[in-house]
């Protein structure tokens, strides 16, 4: 499970950095265009720069296809491992496998909401800034 989970994230991060890359190159290739278009008017170069645009957008674009096609085959995976997880805790819980008896129905809830609480997410502890991230309550910086 850890492995498939690591080898998507790795995936997912090789193809986001293409794709920045790649958005980078169409900048630049716009740009180039936007500051000489009278020199590739006066020389007759449209349809290179008309070529030369294409491909870097159709590159940009087969890689966001690829980035699409990894978290659709990587994020439904993730959910079924978490939710299988889930569940079997639970059972485990309301079974009472490693208590005398099964747990009651409040203690059960007790149980659950605990269980729900032990796992928050890092965004509602830090506030994240351009360059640095400031967490509440520890007075550091990360």
């Amino acid at each position: 499970m850890l492995f498939f989970v690591s080898l998507g994230n790795r995936a997912v991060r090789r193809y986001s950095k293409r794709i920045q890359d790649s958005v980078g190159n169409v900048a630049q290739v716009v740009s180039e265009i936007i500051t000489a278009h009278r020199i590739i008017k006066v020389f007759g170069g449209h349809a290179t720069e008309q070529v030369r645009f294409g491909k870097v957008n159709d590159y940009t674009r087969k890689q966001e296809l690829k980035l699409a096609i990894i978290n659709s085959l990587v994020s439904p995976f993730v959910q079924i491992l978490v939710g299988l997880s889930l569940g079997m805790i639970i059972y485990v819980a309301a079974q009472g496998m490693f208590l005398d008896a099964p747990m009651k129905a409040g203690e059960f809830m007790a149980f659950f909401f605990a269980f729900a609480g032990l796992k928050k997410k890092r965004s509602h502890f830090c506030l994240r800034e351009p360059r640095t991230m400031y967490c509440r309550g520890t007075g550091k910086q990360r």
